[in-house]
């Protein structure tokens, strides 16, 4: 007699617990992930010198490597005219439809406009210039298919 005779079971899991399980949809990861990089830009903007530090752990050795790098910034400054450029996939977000995909503020304001650049994010008022950017960001057939 085998021991998995005694235990009770069941073709799938209740709704309930399924539900936590879910994933989230492609424009949530997008926003998500639009709306760190906006964080990252904003302590940019606020300090110059700012770097990220990343970790990672190698495979043979197990050790816990960390590397520092400086983001590419978003924001071009001509004279007393800032240009914030907002990138989804290193490609610029045309979030001004008809009027333009560049942000014109002035260098004081940027962190501001960016601030409201992730409000604008976090609503959904995004949502179909973001979902233009996640079918521009995936990635084609690879060769011979």
């Amino acid at each position: 007699m085998s021991i998995l005779t005694k235990l009770d079971f069941a073709k799938k899991l209740p709704d309930v617990q399924r539900a936590g399980r879910a994933r989230k949809s492609p424009l949530d990861s997008a926003k998500e992930r639009l709306s760190a990089e906006i964080d990252v830009q904003i302590a940019l903007a606020k300090n110059p010198k700012f770097k990220l530090v990343t970790s990672r752990k190698q495979r043979k050795s197990g050790k816990v490597v960390k590397t520092e790098r400086k983001p590419r910034s978003w924001v071009t400054i001509e004279g007393d005219v800032a240009f914030v450029s907002p990138r989804y996939a290193n490609k610029v977000l045309n979030i001004g439809g008809r009027k333009g995909a560049f942000v014109k503020t002035t260098p004081a304001k940027v962190a501001a406009t960016l601030a409201l650049l992730k409000e604008w994010v976090e609503s959904s008022e995004s949502d179909a210039v973001l979902s233009k950017a996640i079918a521009r960001a995936k990635r084609g057939p690879r060769k011979g298919e």
